[in-house]
């Protein structure tokens, strides 16, 4: 009785830490501003920023249905940095040499400002916003507003030639 429990046991754990190792693999890494430099002295890649704020129901369709496609993830995971930004974060950001705040605009309300010098176009901020740069930390690409699948490959498509 104790070998077949111990044998459950051992085929329950194997099973659980296969579909984990599995589940990585597609997973999207997300990384950090502050480690984007490092990164880059490993290989140079664009950084992919996807910004957005908690209460924008565009940005969570996007990150439910245009961020999980497995194509996508493969091809952001292999070619690109990611960054996952919340706009409204009030942590301070060390990027390119710069230390970037929190600006509020109310009582607890604000916009980070590295989204503000990411999303701006036009002169407005429109949630989410697709940002690439190059590895000088240029932007090479904006849009304001949801993104299909196959529209986010086109764009990474045309950024990586």
């Amino acid at each position: 009785m104790k070998i077949q429990l111990k044998i459950v046991l051992l085929f329950s754990f194997l099973l659980g830490y296969m579909s984990l190792s599995f589940g990585q693999s597609s997973s999207l890494t997300k990384n950090a501003f502050e480690d984007i430099d490092s990164l880059m002295t490993l290989e140079e890649r664009p950084v992919v920023v996807f910004i957005h704020t908690d209460w924008c129901k565009f940005c969570k369709t996007m990150k439910k249905y245009t961020l999980t496609d497995k194509n996508l993830i493969k091809t952001l995971n292999s070619k690109f940095y990611y960054i996952d930004f919340n706009a409204e974060t009030k942590e301070s950001i060390n990027y390119g040499g710069q230390t970037f705040e929190f600006i509020p605009t109310g009582r607890n309300v604000g916009t980070h400002q590295l989204a503000k010098n990411l999303a701006t176009i036009n002169g407005r901020i429109l949630y989410p916003t697709l940002c690439i740069l190059n590895s000088k930390n240029e932007i090479i690409y904006q849009y304001a507003g949801w993104l299909q699948v196959d529209e986010m490959e086109e764009i990474l498509e045309k950024v990586n030639k």
